[in-house]
């Protein structure tokens, strides 16, 4: 009978334990922009991008990672990566320490290889890339979701160049019809209800004419997914949000 009671308070004590467990989820997509030519995002790692976005620590999260390239076509190759939550009470904490460890040895190595990249391109399509993605994020269910976008922005296709004064011209003076202008570049619309994204936008101007056309360009995304629900930030360097939790 004792035997049996033992027994019964175990398996009260697992479920309890495993019922006040709190879960996490964290997706995570990543755009990289190499079409401007000696871009320098300095070294990007998933310490930081994931520190910097959970700020509690994401060693214990489920965790969904997307990396892709802006390049001058639509359409590249992406890189997915998945680890499961970390029950400690299933697995050992050995088992979980080696599993990010893997994790974080391998992404770091993918991301040293991107930014890499310098030689830039003739081209950016740069708007249809981000709503794609932002369109993804919407779709997906996670505690925490976010993209981040180290990127100028500037769009330079069949459709727009800013690198053309008139063009710039109709950025500053006119941004609503710019933004219309910029929707007719993909077929794809931007879903109404962004809310629970959080959109890094995430670039460094090297003098004043950039800054003012980058400072331009963020504020009217800014402005487009904020009125959707989503949060923007428009940050030099992604530690700035870093609160060094492990």
């Amino acid at each position: 009978m004792m035997k049996h009671i033992l027994k019964l308070c175990c398996v009260v004590f697992v479920l309890t334990a495993l019922s006040g467990c709190t879960k996490r989820s964290t997706v995570v997509s990543s755009l990289i922009d190499v079409t401007e030519k000696g871009h320098d995002y300095g070294p990007i790692t998933i310490e930081e991008l994931l520190g910097a976005i959970t700020h509690e620590g994401w060693h214990h999260h489920e965790i969904s990672l997307s990396f892709s390239r802006i390049t001058d076509v639509h359409y590249m190759e992406g890189y997915n990566f998945y680890i499961p939550h970390a029950d400690y009470l299933l697995r050992s904490k050995a088992e979980r320490q080696q599993e990010v460890k893997n994790l974080t040895y391998t992404i770091d190595s993918l991301l040293q290889t991107i930014t890499s990249d310098t030689t830039g391109k003739t081209r950016s399509c740069i708007y249809p890339r981000v709503v794609r993605e932002v369109n993804r994020l919407a779709a997906v269910q996670a505690d925490t979701k976010a993209l981040l976008l180290y990127s100028d922005l500037f769009e330079y296709t069949d459709h727009i160049s800013l690198y053309q004064a008139t063009w710039i011209q109709l950025l500053n003076e006119q941004p609503q019809e710019f933004l219309n202008k910029l929707r007719e570049t993909t077929t794809e619309q931007l879903k109404t209800d962004l809310t629970g994204i959080d959109i890094y936008i995430i670039y460094q101007p090297s003098d004043l004419a950039e800054s003012t056309k980058f400072n331009a360009l963020s504020r009217l995304y800014k402005q487009l997914f904020e009125a959707r629900g989503a949060v923007v930030h428009i940050v030099a360097h992604l530690n700035t949000f870093h609160y060094g939790h492990k």
